[in-house]
């Protein structure tokens, strides 16, 4: 059983075809170029998978996407040392690009 990790966002979406989970985490870092298409984008929080059978657990954060080799990376039960490939041969042919400026602060509003 999948569950996020704050500051993620879990929540769910119910069609026809059943219920999907659906997983949102805050970009906290990276770099983007639009053209031609290059980037690192860093994300805070992770997901916490959990057998409630068994008790069994194991934790994947401080997500990375490399844009440039196609590769989703996280760190493994909060050990820098234990940073593991997790998506291969993304595809980036339906994303778009908008030019947005962001302005980050510490603390909350």
């Amino acid at each position: 059983m999948p569950v996020a990790v704050l500051p993620g966002v879990q929540g769910a979406r119910i069609a026809k075809s059943g219920v999907t989970v659906v997983l949102s985490f805050p970009v906290n870092r990276g770099r983007l170029n639009a053209r031609p298409l290059q980037a690192t984008i860093g994300h805070a929080s992770g997901i916490l998978f959990l057998d409630p059978m068994t008790g069994k657990q194991i934790e994947v954060s401080s997500f990375v996407i490399n844009v440039d080799e196609r590769l989703l990376t996280a760190i493994v039960n909060g050990n820098p040392k234990e940073r593991v490939p997790l998506l291969r041969r993304l595809g980036f042919a339906c994303a778009k690009v908008c030019d947005v400026r962001h302005q980050f602060a510490h603390g909350r509003p």
